[in-house]
């Protein structure tokens, strides 16, 4: 077990104090305020209690005007009006509202969903072609980007016109559409560059029912929006944070049959809460499951089915999707955990590729996420068909895959994505080639400190912070998710009260049981069962890190931390003593009357217990100081010491 490097932030206590009185929360609650940045009782105040009367003006927004008006001119003249969206959960979310909308206001709308193997993302010229046959006069594009010249130029060519929303990055033109709706363009009003494809088209719809306060037909699709956004792994900050907490409260009232079909067959109780964790992986997965595997029209079948008989067929068979992208997933990493373990030099290799014949195209891309997140490199998995192979990319801080794939373009069919992840098809052929350029880029942009795997801990905590009512209120920071993290604490020096035991069918989690000595606290690690061996023994000691949450037990709430990662630590001289690979013991001298302390470089750690002041063999030159701590710390080894990343 590769040992993390746990980056603590220290949040102003004196800030943190001042908004705790002023809003009248915890001091929890309002720490992790301010490890976000909000620091002013008027943004916390928002940000805690958003409503629509902060959903900013749709018409201040590029292109909104000139959309609404042609809508409202094809409606009178009865044109047929197509949209055209994207497998992910955020195109169908999107689809489906306007969809939603498009019904109550008696306007026909017809959508398609591209098939992720046949025809891939975007605009297809041949789809697009189809649909001038079936008669569209005008399409509105969701989730499809923007600069898609060559599709846009053969509807304008063909008479159709064309409504493009997305995002414009970068210095190339815009296709000839007759609208784009496009928030960050430099002359934009509109001061929320963040919506996702849902979000614009709410943003859409708002604005084609005239803007102003919502009316309670546009509050009833923040589900969707909430829904796509955060599986969608958006920012959940600005204009994105008022329509996801909102959509929250929505989405709970699971007033969509397509949504309380879904959780009836992800066996999600009615009695529980929807938050951002249920979201990205109960509902997400089931939701993409079908692109990934199938077709993802049934994806808008189910969101907009009108009934929960109808909605309950459609829910089943997503849910079978998403078994059969569970099995063909664990065989996949199965395979490419393999090939890393018999074929790479990880002591060599910071970027991978890995390529077989057979893998499914539509998973690549979770198992790309897999294998990066245990090795800690930026990783390609591609899928082998015959000539040509396409794959999936997913990084780590420090390097921008996009910017790599433009390094290695010459032996690539095509490729795009952005920093985190991206895609790419390329001949058979040069695979071993791209293997050789994406290491060398990788090396070049990646130091041996980059490779270490980073935990980023919101403040060390004390267990008397975890009240019931304390972790409560965290709720009012939901739904967690991109930029909007799940608090993350430091708990140290907690002792275990009776031996760590593994939990679950295939005991594949770890329970504990631990005490700092006044206050007790339950922990658990989901999938962290390899743990338990080495917490065997009498008096163990550990640091913690993990996420509070309230757990209900038969009829009884109690706190309890969900771990991230720990650190086994010895009892009396504090040093790591698991996990131990590629991980050093490191000791901090605490040092509060500010003496003369030895000197010793990359402050004060010691690789060893030896090679400590406090086990060291006495100088015969040693000053007074120094004999005077030695004897401090025989007494009171846990104040002086503390454990840090070596």
């Amino acid at each position: 077990m590769t040992r993390k490097e746990w980056r603590v932030k220290s949040p102003d206590i004196e800030k943190s104090s001042a908004l705790a009185v002023r809003l009248g929360v915890s001091p929890l609650l309002a720490r992790l305020l301010v490890n976000r940045g909000i620091e002013k009782v008027e943004e916390a105040q928002t940000y805690l209690y958003p409503s629509v009367a902060h959903l900013c003006d749709p018409f201040l927004m590029h292109g909104m005007e000139k959309t609404v008006d042609r809508i409202h001119a094809a409606k009178e003249k009865g044109e047929k009006i197509w949209v055209y969206g994207d497998y992910h959960a955020d195109g169908t979310t999107a689809v489906a509202l306007l969809l939603s909308v498009f019904r109550d206001l008696d306007v026909p709308l017809h959508y398609y969903i591209p098939n992720r193997f046949r025809e891939g993302y975007g605009l297809n010229q041949e789809v697009v072609k189809d649909l001038k046959v079936k008669g569209c006069e005008l399409l509105i594009t969701l989730d499809c980007g923007v600069t898609t010249v060559p599709e846009v130029h053969v509807m304008n060519k063909a008479g159709m016109d064309v409504i493009s929303t997305g995002y414009h990055e970068g210095k190339e033109a815009l296709p000839f559409a007759h609208a784009d709706i496009t928030p960050p363009q430099g002359d934009d009003q509109y001061h929320s560059d963040s919506l996702t494809g849902v979000g614009l088209a709410f943003k859409l719809a708002h604005g084609l029912m005239g803007g102003g306060e919502p009316a309670q037909l546009l509050i009833d699709q923040l589900d969707l929006v909430v829904l796509g956004t955060v599986v969608d792994m958006a920012t959940l900050t600005g204009e994105n944070r008022t329509l996801t907490r909102l959509g929250l409260a929505e989405i709970n009232r699971r007033k969509r049959p397509g949504i309380h079909a879904l959780c009836e067959v992800a066996s999600f109780s009615e009695n529980k809460p929807i938050v951002g964790h249920t979201l990205r992986f109960v509902l997400g997965p089931r939701i993409n499951a079908a692109g990934r595997m199938d077709t993802a029209s049934k994806v808008v079948e189910l969101l907009t089915a009108e009934s929960y008989e109808a909605a309950l067929p459609i829910a089943q068979e997503l849910d079978a999707n998403n078994t059969d992208r569970r099995e063909v997933e664990a065989k996949i990493h199965d395979q490419a955990n393999d090939l890393v373990k018999k074929s790479v030099n990880l002591n060599e290799a910071k970027g991978l590729v890995l390529a077989r014949e057979g893998w499914h195209q539509g998973v690549v891309g979770i198992v790309a996420s897999r294998i990066m997140q245990r090795y800690h490199r930026p990783v390609f998995l591609l899928a082998i068909d015959g000539k040509e192979a396409r794959g999936s990319g997913r990084s780590i801080e420090g390097l921008n895959l996009a910017d790599s794939l433009n390094a290695a373009a010459h032996l690539l069919v095509k490729h795009g994505g952005h920093q985190a992840a991206a895609g790419l098809t390329i001949e058979t052929e040069n695979i071993e080639e791209f293997r050789e350029s994406f290491n060398e880029y990788a090396s070049e942009h990646l130091s041996e400190e980059d490779l270490v795997p980073k935990l980023d801990i919101d403040f060390e905590a004390q267990a008397s912070f975890l009240t019931l009512n304390a972790i409560q209120e965290l709720s009012l920071l939901e739904p967690f998710g991109q930029d909007n993290p799940s608090p993350q604490l430091a708990i140290r020096g907690l002792v275990l009260q009776r031996p760590a035991r593994r939990m679950g069918k295939e005991k594949q989690h770890l329970k504990l049981f631990v005490t700092d000595g006044r206050h007790a606290l339950d922990a658990v690690g989901w999938g962290m069962a390899d743990y338990e061996i080495a917490l065997r023994g009498q008096n163990v000691c550990v640091d913690l890190v993990g996420t509070p949450q309230i757990n209900e037990w038969e009829g009884t709430r109690s706190p309890q931390l969900v771990i991230r990662d720990i650190l086994k630590i010895d009892r009396h001289d504090r040093q790591v003593v698991f996990p131990t690979e590629n991980a050093g013991s490191c000791i901090t001298l605490l040092n509060p009357r500010n003496l003369s302390l030895p000197a010793c470089d990359n402050h004060h750690q010691f690789k060893t217990k030896s090679d400590s002041p406090l086990h060291r063999a006495p100088r015969k030159n040693e000053n007074t100081s120094e004999k005077w701590l030695r004897k401090l710390f025989r007494g009171f080894h846990r104040r002086l010491f503390r454990i840090e990343k070596s």
